[in-house]
């Protein structure tokens, strides 16, 4: 996906540099690593807590950064985690 988005140059560096994995035989890892973080949001409205912090602003960077790359898996996952407004709320950061 990320290729798509570069420059030629940039594109043939990233492709002799990274092997990219198809999603699909990731998707059950990824599910399994977001568990943590969704669990948070979901518990207090914000990873860790009630309070917004560092780490919201990673993960919300990390979502722009799959909505920049595929937008249909952006909304997959904002809808599969179920925080849609979590993500509304950051945005007003990013």
């Amino acid at each position: 996906m990320v290729p798509e988005i570069l420059n030629a140059r940039d594109e043939e560096f990233f492709r002799k540099t990274r092997a990219v994995p198809e999603r699909e035989e990731n998707h059950a890892k990824i599910v399994e690593a977001l568990m943590p973080i969704v669990c948070g949001i979901k518990d207090g409205g914000y990873v860790y807590g009630k309070e917004i912090q560092y780490a919201d602003f990673i993960v919300g960077s990390i979502i722009v950064w799959i909505l920049q790359t595929k937008e249909e898996d952006f909304e997959k996952i904002i809808k599969w985690a179920d925080i849609q407004d979590w993500r509304k709320d950051i945005s007003r950061y990013m």
